[in-house]
Order: C-alpha cells, then sequence, then structure tokens
C-alpha cells in the first residue's frame, strides 16, 4: 500500500511538471531552467542540461562565497585568480549527473520552419535543495564507514573514507552547519571528518627492524601500528635516493629499500601516507564524482609525513618462526605426531630456500605442478623473506593441510618499482605439496570461525577464502587458461576498468545499486569474449598485474544450493593503469573441486549488504 502511495505521489509530481509550456516556463519566476537547441537530439538534450546547471549555480553560488575565499586565498602568487561563479558552476556541474537527468522536460520536435529540436530542462526553485541531499547523506555514510574500517585496523580504507566524505561535505553550500550525531552528540560534520582524518594520521607509528646492506641499498623491514595496534591495511610512499617508490603495510609488516649513499649519513628517513589527496600513480578515489571534486576542492593539507629511525648499523638477524597449533576442521585431516614433525622440517627448508634463492634444493617437497606454481610466484619480482618474527599457520581442511601466512616482499621489476608485501599459503596433499597461492589476511580464518557460531557454514566460507586467493593468484600471474577454468560458460561477466576500456552503462550501474530487487537483463560479455580480452588487451600490454582483495563480504544467496555472493575491494595496479573498486562475484560452490563464477560485475562504489541480499540467483539468468 505504501508503495502504492509513493508511485501516485510521483506520478502527480511528474504530471504537474510535464503539464507546463514553454511560455509558462520562460514567464514563470518558480522554475530554474536550461534550454538547448541543436539538429541533433542528443546534443539538445546535453545543452539544456548544462545551462540547467549553470542557472543554479548563479541561484547559489552566494553560499559557496567562504569555500571561494579560502581557495583564493591559498593561491600562490601569480596564479590566477578563481572567479565565484566559476567555482559555484564547476561544483554544480559535479552533481549534473543522475539529479538533473530526473529534471521536468519541455521537447519541441523539429518543424518545416525549425530544424533544430529544443529541449527545456527545469526544477522547481524550491526543490534545488534537493540536489544536495544525497552528497549530505553520502558523506555521512563516509564518515561512519571510516569509523568501523579504523576499528578493524584498515587504516588505508579509513583515511579514504574520511577523505571521501570531507571532499563531499566540503562542495555542499551548507557545508558549515550540518551536523551529525557522534556519541549522542550533535556535531558538525566537516569539522567531524577533518578531525578523523588528523585524529587518524596522528595515531600511526612505525618502527624500523632488521637492515640488511645489499649491494648499493640498504633494505629495511618496518612495522606500522595504530595506537599500538597492528594495523591490517596501509598505503606509503618515500624516496629511495633516486625515485619515488610506494610500499603496502600488510599485517603490519612494511619495508623500505634505500640507496646506501643518499641515507649514508641519516638517522631517520621520511615516509608519506597516502590519504587521497593529491592522488599518487597509483591511488585513484574511486568513484567519478569524488575524482572530479579532488580535483579543485579545497581541502587543508595534513600532516601525513613520519620518521622512521633507521638503524644505526646493520642488523641482519633472521626471522624466527613460530609453527601455530593446527586448527582442526575436519578429522580425516588431522596430522599423525610424525607427518606435523615433518612438514614443519618441510616448511623450514622451503623458507631457507627463499633466503638463499636456491629453490632446487626442495623440489622434492613438491608436486610437479605445484613445484612449477611455486617457481611462478618466486620468479613474481625480487622476492624476500620478510626477516621479522612471524608465525605460521596450519588449517586443516578435508584432504588438505594449508600452511599459511608465510611472509614475503616483491620489488616489482617495472618503470614504477612498486614494493609489494604478500604472504603465501601452501597446501599440503597427501605427503608432498601441490599448489602455493597468494594469502588474504589472517584476520579472513579467524572472521570466518566466529561467524560459525551462527551461521553453521564454516566449509563454505573457507571454500570463499581459497577461491579468493586462488582467483588472485592466477590473475596476478596472468593465468588466461586458468581463469577461465572458474567461469562457468554461461557466465555473465562485466569488466568495466574505470571508463577508460569497458563501459558498463550508467543505467546498469543504477539498477545494481537501487533496483536490485527487479529482474535484470544486461548487456555482457561472453566468457570467450572476456578471456581473449586479458589475454590480448590486459596481459599481453602489462608486464605486472598486483591485485589485492580487502573488506570481502560472502553472504549466501540461496537456502538449497552452496550460491554466495562474494563483494570485496579490489585494489588494482598493473604497469599500465591501476584503479579501485568493488568487485561482486556469484559463486556456486555445489562442486566443491571445481567453483564455479556466473556472475562477475565490477563498480567503483561498494552495493550495501541490503542490496545483496535482494539479489537471488534466479535474478541473473546463467
Amino acid at each position: 500500500m505504501r508503495k502504492t502511495i509513493l508511485v501516485l505521489i510521483i506520478l502527480m509530481v511528474v504530471s504537474s511538471l510535464l503539464a507546463i509550456d514553454e511560455s509558462e516556463l520562460m514567464s514563470s519566476d518558480e522554475y530554474i531552467w536550461g534550454r538547448g537547441e541543436a539538429e541533433d537530439y542528443e546534443v539538445a538534450e546535453q545543452t539544456a542540461l548544462t545551462n540547467l546547471s549553470e542557472q543554479i549555480s548563479v541561484v547559489v553560488e552566494s553560499r559557496f562565497r567562504s569555500q571561494w575565499e579560502e581557495i583564493n586565498k591559498t593561491n600562490t602568487a601569480g596564479k590566477e585568480k578563481v572567479e565565484l561563479n566559476e567555482y559555484a558552476a564547476r561544483i554544480v556541474n559535479t552533481y549534473s549527473g543522475s539529479f538533473l537527468k530526473e529534471t521536468g522536460r519541455i521537447f519541441i520536435p523539429p518543424t518545416k520552419k525549425n530544424k533544430n529540436y529544443i529541449v527545456y530542462k527545469f526544477i522547481k526553485r524550491s526543490e534545488k535543495d534537493k540536489l544536495f541531499a544525497s552528497r549530505k547523506q553520502r558523506a555521512e555514510e563516509f564518515l561512519f564507514r571510516g569509523r568501523h574500517n579504523r576499528e578493524d585496523l584498515n587504516i588505508n580504507r579509513a583515511l579514504l573514507d574520511f577523505y571521501s566524505g570531507l571532499l563531499l561535505i566540503t562542495s555542499h553550500p551548507g557545508q558549515d552547519t550540518i551536523k551529525v550525531c557522534i556519541e549522542n552528540k550533535a556535531k558538525n560534520l566537516k569539522m567531524q571528518l577533518d578531525q578523523e582524518i588528523r585524529e587518524t594520521l596522528a595515531g600511526i607509528t612505525f618502527e624500523s627492524g632488521n637492515m640488511r646492506v645489499l649491494g648499493n641499498y640498504k633494505r629495511i623491514n618496518v612495522q606500522a601500528y595504530y595506537k599500538g595496534a597492528t594495523i591490517s591495511n596501509l598505503r606509503y610512499c618515500y624516496f629511495d635516493g633516486n625515485d619515488q617508490i610506494e610500499g603496502n603495510i600488510l599485517d603490519g609488516m612494511g619495508r623500505i629499500d634505500l640507496v646506501c649513499s643518499f641515507c649514508e649519513a641519516a638517522e631517520e628517513i621520511q615516509v608519506k601516507i597516502d590519504y587521497g589527496k593529491g592522488a599518487n600513480r597509483q591511488n585513484k578515489l574511486m568513484d567519478p564524482e569524488l575524482k572530479a571534486l579532488n580535483g579543485f576542492i579545497y581541502t587543508a593539507d595534513y600532516t601525513n609525513q613520519k620518521m622512521i629511525e633507521l638503524p644505526g648499523k646493520e642488523r641482519a638477524k633472521p626471522a624466527k618462526i613460530k609453527y601455530e597449533e593446527a586448527k582442526e576442521f575436519r578429522a580425516e585431516s588431522k596430522l599423525a605426531r610424525g607427518e606435523k614433525k615433518s612438514l614443519k622440517n618441510i616448511m623450514d627448508e622451503v623458507i631457507e630456500s627463499l633466503r638463499k634463492d636456491k629453490y632446487d634444493d626442495v623440489r622434492e617437497y613438491f608436486t610437479k605442478g605445484g613445484y612449477e606454481q611455486f617457481r611462478k610466484l618466486t620468479e613474481y619480482g625480487e622476492i624476500s623473506i620478510y626477516e621479522e618474527d612471524f608465525t605460521i599457520q596450519y588449517l586443516n581442511l578435508e584432504n588438505q593441510v594449508q600452511v599459511r601466512s608465510v611472509p614475503v616482499v616483491y620489488k616489482l621489476n617495472d618503470v614504477n618499482k612498486k614494493v609489494v608485501v604478500e604472504k603465501l599459503c601452501f597446501i599440503y596433499e597427501d605427503g608432498r605439496i601441490s599448489w602455493v597461492n597468494f594469502a588474504l589476511e589472517d584476520s579472513y580464518i579467524d572472521d570466518a570461525i566466529e561467524r560459525n557460531e551462527k551461521s553453521k557454514d564454516l566449509q563454505e566460507r573457507l571454500l570463499g577464502i581459497n577461491f579468493m586467493e586462488y582467483y588472485k593468484t592466477i590473475f596476478n600471474t596472468q593465468e588466461a587458461d586458468l581463469i577461465a577454468d572458474v567461469f562457468a560458460d554461461s557466465a555473465k561477466i562485466f569488466a568495466g576498468y574505470v571508463k577508460r576500456t569497458e563501459k558498463v552503462p550508467e543505467n546498469l550501474q543504477r539498477e545494481l545499486n537501487n533496483k536490485l530487487e527487479h529482474k535484470v537483463v544486461m548487456t555482457e560479455y561472453t566468457k570467450e569474449e572476456y578471456i581473449s580480452h586479458l589475454k590480448y588487451d590486459v596481459f599481453a600490454n602489462n608486464k605486472y598485474i598486483n591485485i589485492q582483495f580487502r573488506d570481502a563480504e560472502l553472504i549466501k544467496r540461496s537456502s538449497t544450493l552452496p550460491i554466495y555472493a562474494i563483494q570485496m575491494h579490489q585494489d588494482y595496479y598493473s604497469t599500465t593503469y591501476s584503479d579501485q573498486g568493488y568487485l561482486l562475484l556469484f559463486v556456486d560452490f555445489s562442486n566443491k573441486g571445481e567453483a564455479k563464477i556466473f556472475f562477475r560485475y565490477w563498480q567503483e562504489e561498494q552495493i550495501g549488504q541490503d542490496s545483496l541480499r535482494a539479489i537471488k540467483p534466479g535474478d541473473v539468468k546463467w
């Protein structure tokens, strides 16, 4: 009943807008309008929208005066000052996408006298503030999402969330008066976002660990903490003496390499924490709205520099390795006492082979396919063990034992010299190592165990984690044939590497975000087209690809089948291109040895859990 009433109200509003004619629109002060005229209808429509944006900016420009004055104050000498009307127009243009396309419209078709299309787009003056409502809501969402991510020690995501919210609220004409409820207190939203960024950056500390001198550079391990707790995820950059280098923190671990002559007399080195502003080569704010705002909206420069004390002399103590007691999930996979000791000895030797770059010494501990995979990962970049104390986990799952969380660091030998911390997961079956994956963070296993108390689907969740790790690994190593194997033959695939390559239509993005309860009919890549694109367009043109998955959600979507929606934040890096976004997969685990993706979709923004739960397998025909 409520839905019916809402539809009637919408129809009444639309009908009242459509009832107006050209002469009434032009003579009334009740409306703000724009006009477009052209031989091509789409050109006329776009011209009308652009003109409407300009008219709205004239009406609201006074409300941006304080922000405009702040920008001109900070302009350096010799820079041309921005005019208030130009600044207001740029802000309103960033709003124009979805809202202005749903305005009132008058259409006048071509005639013998005038062969052009004429389009008017208009809104009521009283409704202009609706233009800004969604931006306020999004800024609030980024604030609370950032606080949640900070609690999870995902500091990289938290900082980007806070900065994204700050950009959005700074572009709102009511930025100085908008309040948000924090711990039962009303606080200014803009000031709160500013405070969250400052407090988060202030709480980050780095400590140096082992240092080795290798040729003409020094390799220094670092650990990162937020208020004393180990940071799960963080990005930073530093100058190594020749180039600007980008690195990442994974479960507290990172590394910097410095040219010896550059830091010969130095006692400390500066690193800069990535929080979104002045995006570097590999840091992209996700959606077009944020990218547009980041180009011209004024925000403060936050103190994001941290000094790391350098060891006074070389410290090259090998890491102490602790082997955690195995987590038992299936009785038949339990290691016998002698076998457990044997596996520990095997892993000790495998780790030593990574230290010494002598891999033939451990070939006997692998199956043929397992050793080939191990060597692919050792050749992925310049690899080294992260030489600080670490814990190896045993995970017993059905007929295999996973030896998890062996930390390594890669220097990618491409033009960007990116440094990447990874963890390796060794799959042990029938007395030998049969496969090696790039592992997700340790917290995913702990979370799956905790959730099992309520959901009782631990096996499926562990399969989901293993599947994500396998998918990440074969994508990083550019194994197009193995990627083809994990897709169902009839899979629907939407690639969308931001608008510069495959284009996902805007109406499809809106459909998935807002109308997921409806059946969706979409244009998609076939499996063959997608694999061909990977082989010949992506892999052939990039020496390196590295994807990192964060914030993974597994939501069961069938009461009778093991079908899960897996959504995860994907940080995509390649030699020629990078982006961030959200990857949504529908995976069928019916055949546990051959899980199949039957729906893949990428977009720049996260789909909320309620919307994810609204999608059912039957909504996507495959």
